[in-house]
Parts: structure tokens; sequence; C-alpha cells
């Protein structure tokens, strides 16, 4: 008898689980290739005709982009302690935008900085800015470059031999 009674309550559960209906669904009229769910809780949807940001609440698109249609899953990682997602793109593996998933905002695009490779980045959170370590074209050496992240510009680069970038401690004020 008790044996029976907690397969049936298992059974009870895990039918109420799988009978819960659905927040909604949303028709994107493309092939969706991948989907993933940012630190902010925003949903990326990427499809034969571009990249999504669908807000998680109520499946309303929030933005498009046509640029970004059919990138491989590969080619998106999320960049770590901030709001921001990195894309390489395919075919060009030097090429990495940094997107603002909540607005569909390219905040960053190296192929339009002169950056052939990219080594490292920092993100700055307080000074909204990303620091990115990465080799300029007709450069041998790295250079330092930092990018405000509000506005998607350059505020400043230091192309000469700087040394090594160990670690990037952000100061108050």
């Amino acid at each position: 008898k008790v044996t029976v009674t907690i397969t049936l309550a298992l059974l009870v559960s895990a039918t109420s689980i799988f009978s819960q209906s659905k927040v909604w669904e949303k028709d994107l009229a493309a092939t969706v290739n991948w989907q993933r769910v940012t630190a902010l809780g925003f949903l990326l949807v990427n499809t034969s005709d571009g990249l999504y940001g669908i807000n998680t609440e109520d499946g309303e698109v929030l933005w498009k982009n046509e640029d970004l249609a059919g990138i491989p899953e590969a080619s998106y990682a999320p960049i770590p302690k901030s709001p921001f997602v990195k894309i390489t793109l395919d075919g060009d593996p030097k090429t990495v935008i940094v997107l603002d998933p909540v607005e569909g905002k390219q905040l960053f695009n190296s192929k339009d900085e002169g950056i052939i490779e990219i080594k490292n980045d920092h993100v700055l959170l307080k000074n909204t800015s990303i620091i990115i370590v990465g080799v300029k074209e007709g450069n041998k050496a790295p250079s330092m470059i930092c990018v405000d992240m509000a506005t998607g510009k350059v505020a400043w680069t230091k192309d000469d031999e700087y040394g090594m970038l160990t670690a990037v401690k952000e100061l108050n004020g």
C-alpha cells in the first residue's frame, strides 16, 4: 500500500507539471537556428532572417538585426560581469561585435575600428566602458583601446608598446 501511494503521488505531480499552459507563443516566420536567454533575462533568437531580441514576459519583439541572420550559435558569447553579448562573425572570425541585448544596439565592431585580432577584453561597468587589447591593422604589437559603451565610440587608444595588461581594476570616481 505504501508503494502504490507514493507512486500515485509521483504520477499526479508529474501530470500537473506537464499540464501547465503556455505563457505566450511567437511566430517569427523564419527558420529558428538557436535561442539563448541573456543575463538580464531577454531572449535572443537567431533565424534565417535576423537576430531578434524578445521580451520573455510577453513575447514582444523588441528589436531585429538583419545583418546577424543565420549566424551559428558558437558565434554568441555573453561578456562576463556585464549585460552585453559578443558576436564573432562566421566567415570572418576576426570581426567581433559587442551588442546591447536590451536595445539591439551595436556598441562596438572590431572591423570598423581596424582591429584584426582581439586578445582580450575587460568590462568596466561603473565607467560604462570596455578595455580591449587587440592588434590593429598594420601593427605588429597589440594596442589598448577604451570604448565608451554608451556611445560605441573609441574614447582613447594606446598604440605604442605599453607592456602587458595583466588585470583591470575599476575605481570609484
